[in-house]
């Protein structure tokens, strides 16, 4: 897939997706006689990292950028987001309903960028239970919505949202709340 965008004097982006299958080390041998040409093919990542032990897991990535909790059950809308973030060294964890959401805020992200409208439970929901939970209350919410009424941004800050931001998002918005958070 491409995408392209363009504003006049200032220049354009084009962003291509290729679908890349990703392995393990462990799931199969990529190089040697006895790997396939398909094999050849498939993006090798490593083993997963161990936490250093209960309770000191590693909230940033090793450049020193941000732990990212991005919310949305669109996943076009989440993977070139998801992409620039990480470019720029931070680390991005999706999750695609409210209740995946609260399930992953546990590992305490520097900032949760939470949409409103999912099925189920919804954005405004999803931040309330933020709040109400010890282990989650004190996060950094922001709500994305394609509302953008001022009665909607009302009822994210009164759910508990520490900012809000109508989408289409700005990926240099985006990226300036995230370098805040990280510092």
């Amino acid at each position: 897939r491409v995408e392209a965008q363009s504003e006049e004097g200032k220049g354009s982006r084009f962003t291509i997706h290729l679908p890349v299958q990703v392995v393990s080390e462990a799931d199969s041998p990529t190089s040697g006689p006895e790997a396939s040409a398909q094999d050849k093919s498939k993006v090798q990542v490593p083993p997963a990292q161990k936490d250093s032990g209960p309770g000191e897991t590693e909230r940033r990535t090793p450049e020193g950028g941000a732990h990212v909790l991005l919310v949305d059950d669109n996943p076009t809308n989440v993977v070139h987001v998801r992409d620039f973030l990480e470019s720029k060294g931070h680390k991005v964890v999706l999750a695609y309903s409210g209740e995946e959401a609260l399930v992953l805020a546990k590992d305490a992200p520097d900032i949760v960028f939470m949409d409103v409208q999912m099925p189920g439970m919804d954005g405004i929901e999803t931040i309330k239970r933020l709040r109400g939970d010890v282990a989650t209350r004190d996060l950094h919410i922001v709500s994305l919505t394609s509302l953008a009424m001022g009665e909607d941004r009302q009822r994210c800050m009164e759910a508990g949202a520490n900012d809000y931001l109508s989408k289409p998002v700005s990926l240099r918005k985006l990226l300036e709340i995230v370098d805040e958070r990280s510092e």
